[in-house]
């Protein structure tokens, strides 16, 4: 019985606390990313990129991306680098895309080398 309770309140504590989380994360994260915490920047441009408690904005996730990514934030260069590659807020510039998921790949981003590669293999050179 014991074992159930401490479950269930460890169970209803997260929930709580995932509730507290997401009704305050666009105050949070606006805050943090004007106070040069650029990882909050990233997410929040993810956030405005996807409408997700938030009007979706595009170009203001684009914007948000640049911030970071000018800030040698390795997300933010990368997301940077699929919003140009697919014209999403911005026109389409597959030359910027290689640009920015270079950067990316230079940061020491995984993923950002990958798309880096995936770009050149379609025939992209700067």
């Amino acid at each position: 019985m014991k074992k159930l309770l401490i479950l269930w309140l460890i169970t209803f504590s997260s929930v709580l606390f995932a509730q507290k989380s997401t009704t305050t994360s666009i105050q949070e994260l606006e805050t943090r990313c004007n106070n040069n915490r650029y990882i909050s920047c990233t997410v929040l441009g993810g956030r405005y990129q996807n409408g997700e408690d938030v009007r979706q904005d595009k170009l203001k996730a684009v914007e948000l991306y640049q911030t970071a990514c000018e800030s040698n934030h390795a997300d933010g260069c990368l997301n940077l680098s699929v919003m140009y590659s697919n014209g999403e807020g911005v026109q389409q510039d597959k030359s910027k895309a290689l640009n920015f998921s270079d950067k990316a790949c230079d940061l020491r981003s995984e993923k950002g080398c990958q798309y880096y590669v995936k770009l050149r293999n379609n025939g992209l050179k700067y």
